[in-house]
């Protein structure tokens, strides 16, 4: 969970950063709590985990310049992580591997957390520009707004 505060009262939040555990995202949103003050509140998006593991596993693939992209995506549903494998072969011969693993959370996951940390979940949404309204795995994203009584 990356999160700045603005000016004191307000809190701007999203959550995506790879390797970032559980434990610390509690830590951090221990801290985003303390850092608000009472009544002030917080906007988080985070991918929702639901959405993604229906299509998976998946392999894609793409061209960039000067590059061709395959990424193999699959799901380790003991640890709720996308793991992800990135192979990119460029024009020149040159060939490049990248893996990666992102934590991904279901809306109690995330709700719990933040409830953990003492804030109220006052509404959530699967798109900014739908407020108040979850369609579940078809939702890219969950988006809570939570406030600090």
């Amino acid at each position: 969970i990356q999160s700045t505060v603005l000016a004191g009262k307000s809190m701007l939040a999203r959550a995506s950063i790879p390797e970032v555990e559980r434990l610390i995202n509690e830590q951090i949103a221990g801290n985003v709590f303390r850092a608000l003050r009472p009544g002030g509140r917080l906007v988080l998006s985070v991918p929702n985990r639901d959405y993604f593991v229906g299509d998976l596993p998946a392999r894609i693939c793409w061209e960039a310049q000067g590059s061709m992209v395959l990424e193999e995506v699959d799901f380790d549903f003991f640890k709720s992580r996308l793991e992800v494998r990135r192979s990119i072969a460029f024009e020149e011969g040159r060939q490049a591997e990248h893996r990666f693993s992102v934590r991904v959370y279901s809306m109690h996951e995330i709700t719990q957390i933040l409830e953990r940390a003492g804030f109220e979940v006052i509404s959530a949404a699967g798109h900014i520009a739908t407020p108040g309204t979850f369609l579940g795995p078809y939702s890219r994203s969950i988006w809570i707004l939570a406030s600090k009584p």
